[in-house]
């Protein structure tokens, strides 16, 4: 893992670092790690699990009749594309 030092942080800067990463109940490096990581990562590098529960969850035949629900809204109506 790679160290960075910040040199002439602001004091109010670093208040509000100290306070927020308490408010989340993480510490400072952690907390500023994930501060980088939203400004800097695109939105797609980004994992979000929050449908995982879902995954594997269709049994086959539950899974045909979804498939054939969905059928109909996967058309394209042409007349709402002009």
């Amino acid at each position: 893992m790679n160290a960075i030092i910040i040199r002439n942080l602001d004091n109010n800067i670093y208040s509000l670092i100290k306070e927020q990463s308490k408010k989340a109940g993480i510490s400072i490096n952690k907390f500023i790690i994930e501060c980088l990581k939203k400004i800097l990562l695109p939105v797609a590098a980004i994992e979000h699990h929050d449908f995982d529960v879902f995954f594997g969850s269709w049994d086959t035949a539950q899974h045909k009749q979804i498939k054939a629900l969905s059928t109909e809204n996967r058309k394209i109506d042409k007349e709402l594309w002009k």
